[in-house]
């Protein structure tokens, strides 16, 4: 053709369909490009396929991990067909062929495929499916339909173009919501780890589980089976979820996958679980009602404590991400039950060997002072008839040694039970400590107390310390001074005991009457914080507490 003369007929009218073809592939894909959310990137595609090329109705479909297809938009087909064709089974003849092949599927008529009649009786004649592939792989289906007649080259050439648009623009999205789940995953992760050590007592790891595990797997059901070594069976504890489905009858489907996972030491998941009550079908209506439960074990090298079950009332598939992150969340789970066993353990062999103590001290001390008393009230009896003189200087005696056993024993109640901790500060309680203290040994005790306020925890452990390392000094060091510092920091509470006393060498062994030292570092440790003992013979002895306080004001 010169220039200037003009183009024939023909290829005027295949330039142009050209320019229309290149037009609608530019709609499509700008459509496409306005949004990272796979739902509405697929809506919003469809609906400039079916207007852009004047179609009767479409439909495309998401590849799910189980192979089949879930209907994700339709457009132009009533409620009952889409309904019926809400998910297609990759196994039938025709989707095996898409999911197999690399062509499109062009059917003219609907009538002669047994599956597809509804669509012939709802008044469509024709059907087109394309594959939506990605990086190799077939992600969905793009399915069109016409009342008319059979489609044209030129027609399933633009609409393979548009279905490779699409598959690229739902691959970037995927991996898009895959990178921010992963985000979400990561943060929720961390959160809940830091969430699960900061309480310490038993029942109150097991609750925070429950409740981060809703809240990391975005699952409104969800419930800790404890496992009882006595009778081997998987207890279930209150169920964090709605009040209606606590009876839904979901927790005994719970149990069985809990014992799965338990049996193969790793998380199950099953996506349509019929649910049964008293050992009956549980029912709405004439419907079976079903669960999609998630499962994984609570396990620390080889202790079993049970299993933690997530779930939706309704049937859900479970992704393997979704597999892999309960069982990442389990672990961390079990540590925070293990930890929180070793540490009520602690407690308990803490609380005893200050009960042997208090034990000891009621026997060396107020037991001694009573035995005293009751020899010097018998001698002054004795005397009263013949020498009121010597009767006068007993009676003053019993009154000493009864002063002394009231201020012994006002002491050991006031460890037992520290009002003043509690209603006044740790500042205020080490005061009336020092002071029962002081009467019962006569040491003279130098204070400087921060009067600022820490948290319950912190000020229950430190004056459990403090006391610990008055009744050492008392009972062991031989002391003639002793003096308590305590300072408030930006993030931390400082203790400091030191006295002058005869001291000894920490190098040894701690054991026998010692075990009060490694109660103290103990404490220190459940709360993340230090204690050191100094000491050398001779050279007196200086115990430095430090606890922090942010995982206690955050």
């Amino acid at each position: 053709m010169n220039a200037g003369e003009e183009p024939q007929p023909a290829l005027r009218d295949l330039m142009a369909d050209r320019a229309r073809d290149l037009l609608v592939l530019n709609a499509v894909a700008a459509a496409v490009a306005q949004s990272l959310e796979p739902q509405p990137l697929l809506v919003n595609a469809l609906d400039h396929v079916i207007d852009l090329l004047a179609l009767d109705a479409g439909a495309i479909y998401t590849r799910r991990d189980d192979g089949h297809l879930a209907l994700i938009a339709a457009r132009g087909l009533a409620a009952s067909l889409t309904a019926r064709y809400q998910r297609l089974r990759a196994e039938h003849a025709l989707v095996a062929r898409l999911l197999r092949e690399r062509r499109p599927l062009l059917l003219d008529d609907l009538r002669s495929v047994s599956a597809l009649v509804p669509l012939a009786q709802a008044g469509f004649r024709t059907l087109l499916a394309l594959q939506l592939v990605a990086r190799g792989e077939v992600v969905g289906l793009l399915v069109v339909v016409r009342t008319t007649s059979a489609w044209s080259a030129r027609e399933t050439s633009l609409l393979e173009a548009i279905a490779d648009h699409i598959g690229l623009a739902l691959d970037n999205a995927r991996l898009f919501a895959a990178e921010q789940q992963r985000r979400r995953q990561s943060e929720a992760l961390r959160k809940g780890a830091l969430a699960l050590t900061e309480a310490l007592g038993l029942d109150a790891v097991l609750q925070r589980i429950a409740q981060q595990a809703t809240q990391l797997m975005e699952a409104p059901i969800c419930t800790i089976f404890e496992y009882d070594d006595t009778s081997e069976q998987l207890v279930p504890r209150d169920p964090v979820c709605a009040p209606a489905e606590r009876d839904s009858g979901w927790l005994a489907a719970g149990e069985r996958i809990a014992r799965e996972a338990v049996v193969r030491q790793r998380a199950v998941r099953s996506a349509d679980l019929p649910l049964t009550t008293g050992g009956q079908p549980y029912t709405s209506g004439s419907a079976q009602l079903s669960a999609s439960l998630l499962a994984a074990p609570l396990m620390v090298k080889g202790r079993i404590y049970g299993a933690i079950v997530v779930g939706h009332a309704a049937a859900r598939e479970f992704s393997a991400d979704e597999l892999q992150l309960i069982d990442i969340f389990a672990d961390q789970a079990a540590l925070a039950l293990e930890h929180a066993r070793l540490v009520d353990q602690t407690r308990r062999l803490a609380a005893l060997e200050e009960r042997q103590r208090i034990a000891r001290d009621l026997h060396d001390s107020v037991t001694q002072s009573l035995f005293s008393l009751r020899l010097a009230a018998e001698a002054a009896s004795a005397t009263l008839a013949t020498d009121q003189q010597a009767t006068a200087q007993m009676l003053q005696t019993v009154q000493e040694l009864a002063g002394n056993a009231l201020a012994e024993m006002r002491a050991l109640i006031f460890e037992l039970r520290p009002g003043a901790l509690h209603e006044a500060g740790l500042a205020a309680a080490i005061e009336r400590f020092v002071g029962a203290f002081r009467a019962r040994t006569g040491l003279q005790v130098a204070l400087d107390l921060d009067q600022r306020r820490s948290p319950p925890v912190v000020e229950e452990a430190l004056y459990r310390i403090a006391s610990e390392a008055l009744h050492n000094i008392g009972k062991h060091a031989r002391a003639r001074q002793v003096a308590i510092t305590l300072r408030r920091r930006h993030n931390s509470v400082c203790l400091v005991v030191q006295d002058d006393g005869v001291g000894f060498d920490p190098t040894h062994p701690v054991a026998g009457d010692h075990m009060g030292q490694r109660t103290m570092q103990e404490r220190a440790a459940a709360l993340g914080g230090s204690c050191v003992v100094q000491s050398a013979p001779g050279a007196g002895t200086r115990v430095v507490v430090e606890i922090p306080l942010q995982p206690y004001t955050s």
